[in-house]
């Protein structure tokens, strides 16, 4: 499965690239700020899901193996003019119709629209799919992704208790029947 957008590709992390992202291994169309950490923590969690390691509550996509099929419902790899720029997907599968989206960009591609056309492919995916809103949960400093989640139609919903974290959620406008 792949989402094309004007100018990215997106796909879900396999395993043999989170493997090669884990052991710090670089592609040679890597863009040179690929893998940020949290693109090597999103493969972390897919090789120990492979290992049959229980990954976090919140990232439930990454219990079960994955030798041949990746997980709709966890990160998806994205490639902007044949380079590996970043990943973006979600922390699992929908909880009450509700999907929770994470992201992250390789820094000399920021503040290019890359990351705000990956997040809608994403969210359009998941109201495909009867999913009917999102969230995310964002670090009070963190004004990029503010903003790119302000633009995305998300808006404050509150904090988190345990970490600080706003916590930005979004309607979806469904057009199927929910996909678990």
């Amino acid at each position: 499965m792949a989402l094309r957008t004007e100018r990215l590709l997106l796909r879900p992390l396999t395993l043999p690239l989170a493997r090669a992202i884990v052991a710090g291994e670089r592609g040679e169309d890597w863009a040179a700020g690929f893998p940020q950490e949290g693109d090597v923590t999103v493969a972390s969690m897919l090789v120990a899901g492979a290992q049959g390691s229980s990954a976090p509550p919140h990232h439930a996509a990454y219990d079960v193996p994955h030798d041949e099929e990746p997980p709709l419902w966890g990160a998806w790899t994205i490639t902007h003019e044949g380079v590996l720029v970043g990943t973006a997907g979600f922390h699992g599968p929908p909880v009450a119709d509700e999907v929770e989206i994470g992201y992250g960009l390789a820094g000399e591609l920021q503040g290019r629209g890359l990351m705000g056309e990956a997040v809608a492919a994403l969210l359009e995916l998941a109201a495909s799919l009867g999913v009917r809103s999102a969230v995310a949960h964002v670090a009070p400093g963190n004004e990029p992704s503010l903003r790119l989640l302000r633009r995305a139609g998300f808006e404050p919903a509150g904090r988190e208790p345990s970490s600080g974290e706003l916590v930005l959620r979004r309607p979806l406008e469904t057009r199927g029947p929910p996909r678990r």
